[in-house]
């Protein structure tokens, strides 16, 4: 994975994609989450900062097939709540997020979608310096 995803602390992976936002780059994101988390307590939280994505290069059905993989995936990991928090900037960030949101509803995920980083830290219980 590339240098824009990296755990800040042991509880929290931060994730910038930049440009297009592929399927390729969700794949490889995921791939680094089931590989850390074979490694470590997979009850860490997720933060997306989405704020440098220029496009969306997802259709709503491979949204759908990541959402059903990634609840099969926590029903099997999973069995305490993790919060993923999705940081968006403009209204395309932020509909991807929503329909994905929607589409994830999981027993094991609290997803929010933030517009502001300090409300987002807040509800990540961390400093806002972390997520910058």
């Amino acid at each position: 994975m590339d240098d824009k995803c990296f755990f800040r602390t042991d509880k929290l992976v931060i994730w910038r994609p930049e440009g297009s936002m592929t399927l390729e780059k969700i794949e490889k994101f995921i791939e680094f989450l089931n590989t850390n988390s074979g490694k470590r307590d997979p009850h860490f939280d997720r933060f997306v900062d989405l704020s440098c994505i220029t496009e969306i290069a997802v259709s709503y059905e491979q949204l759908s097939t990541i959402a059903f993989t990634r609840k099969t995936y926590s029903q099997q990991k999973l069995d305490k709540k993790i919060r993923m928090v999705f940081y968006v900037n403009n209204s395309i960030s932020y509909g991807m997020t929503r329909m994905y949101q929607n589409l994830f509803d999981d027993k094991y995920y609290d997803i929010k979608i933030f517009k502001n980083l300090c409300e987002a830290a807040a509800f990540l219980e961390v400093d806002a310096s972390l997520l910058k």
